[in-house]
């Protein structure tokens, strides 16, 4: 049962209790009874109402910390979405850096190579 159920069935209680009671307005026991009836339910009442007002605060806090971690989260998207782009790009400088250096390879490859002899004469 809700705090918002519970509060409305007291205060249809309390309603009813009041009504009994100035029905029975002087007419001893009867009328002590319902007074402590109406007594106790107002304290419910307000017991509720404690309760209720701490519900609503607690669901308003939940509320806060989903939209705060949704914030997050779309950040975080955006920042893996930056670091994707720049591994991507990495990889294709990667890429064309190794193009560069097969292609020097192969150059350095091609040509000829002359050894020269160098005597030393003391």
């Amino acid at each position: 049962m809700t705090a918002q159920t519970m509060l409305s069935e007291t205060l249809e209680e309390l309603e009813h209790a009041r009504t009994t009671s100035t029905n029975h307005i002087g007419r001893g026991p009867e009328a002590e009874e319902s007074s402590k009836k109406v007594a106790a339910l107002e304290a419910d009442v307000k017991r509720l109402q404690t309760d209720l007002a701490g519900a609503a605060g607690a669901a308003g806090a939940a509320h806060a910390q989903v939209e705060e971690r949704d914030e997050k989260i779309t950040d975080l998207e955006a920042d893996l979405k930056q670091l994707q782009a720049d591994l991507a790009g990495a990889v294709a400088s990667a890429g064309a850096a190794q193009s560069q250096i097969e292609d020097r390879e192969s150059k350095i490859a091609d040509k000829p190579v002359v050894l020269g002899l160098c005597w030393q004469i003391d």
